[in-house]
């Protein structure tokens, strides 16, 4: 062997050996965020999969399923009873003692969501929003006129999905029952502080977060690199969301705003309509 291609050879390997570890430093900064440590949280999850809705602990890979049959859930305001859908009854379950209730029947039912003052579970149906009293069981017209298909609900503010020519995110007053359209896209859920809304922007591949009182993007969470993700709702804690990431089936999982991070929850590759409680007063 002459020793220009020796030379040629070693610098070949040398090249190689430095492109690697680029490779492997690009990975390892790229994957941190969804396959790093799972954060020091305390919460439970609820899920939709195609034969009922789960629960399952943050941190813990087993869940339990709770619900036959069961879709969308939703979390109470104090983390004890779970909302949901089922076929086209409007349903609870306390964790409590396991009890299920039927409190409603729905022609087009779609999604739920409790009103924070506990009592009060609003739901869709087909052009209409009405609400039941999970305790009466007594049921009030709240809006119609448009195809809703996501709704989240604060004490002065309504937040919706509105399928028309396309879907937008559109929030309304309680109080004064004015509308106010956000932007194109969908996923509407609110912040716990009642001030913002979310909407699946950007192909789905991030989350728009907007002030809903002057309706400027504040912020956004991104996908997981590589993916997409839908049906992102807030949690009852300020810094997380949770969401599905679509790539190679739909799995759970967590995002912390403040850091743009995110953490996968689930594995099985069919989990719809996710919906995260923390326990704010402690980690675990």
């Amino acid at each position: 062997m002459v020793e220009g291609t020796e030379v040629s050879l070693a610098r070949c390997v040398m090249l190689a050996f430095v492109c690697v570890n680029l490779l492997v430093s690009w990975g390892s900064a790229w994957s941190a965020p969804e396959k790093g440590v799972f954060p020091e949280i305390a919460g439970r999850i609820v899920y939709e999969r195609p034969d009922g809705i789960y629960l399952q602990q943050t941190g813990s890979s087993s869940a339990e399923r709770i619900v036959p049959g069961g879709a969308y859930p939703r979390w109470s305001p104090d983390g004890k009873v779970v909302a949901y859908v089922q076929a086209h009854a409007i349903g609870i379950i306390s964790l409590v003692d396991r009890r299920q209730v039927i409190l409603a029947q729905a022609a087009f039912p779609h999604a739920v969501a409790f009103h924070p003052g506990g009592e009060m579970i609003w739901f869709t149906d087909g052009d209409e929003i009405k609400a039941v009293n999970w305790k009466t069981c007594a049921i009030v017209s709240i809006v119609k006129g448009k195809k809703y298909r996501e709704l989240d609900v604060s004490e002065h503010v309504l937040a919706v999905t509105v399928h028309g020519l396309g879907f937008h995110v559109e929030t309304m007053n309680l109080d004064t029952r004015e509308s106010k359209w956000i932007a194109r896209g969908c996923s509407a859920s609110l912040s716990p502080s009642g001030d913002r809304v979310t909407v699946n922007g950007g192909g789905h591949t991030r989350l728009d977060i907007y002030d809903i009182s002057n309706g400027k993007r504040l912020a956004q969470v991104d996908a997981p690199p590589g993916n997409t993700f839908d049906n992102q709702f807030w949690s009852n804690a300020q810094d997380w969301v949770v969401s599905v990431v679509e790539k190679g089936g739909q799995d759970v999982y967590i995002h912390q705003i403040s850091t743009n991070r995110s953490w996968r929850v689930t594995s099985s590759g069919d989990c719809n309509r996710p919906d995260l409680y923390l326990d704010v007063s402690r980690k675990r």
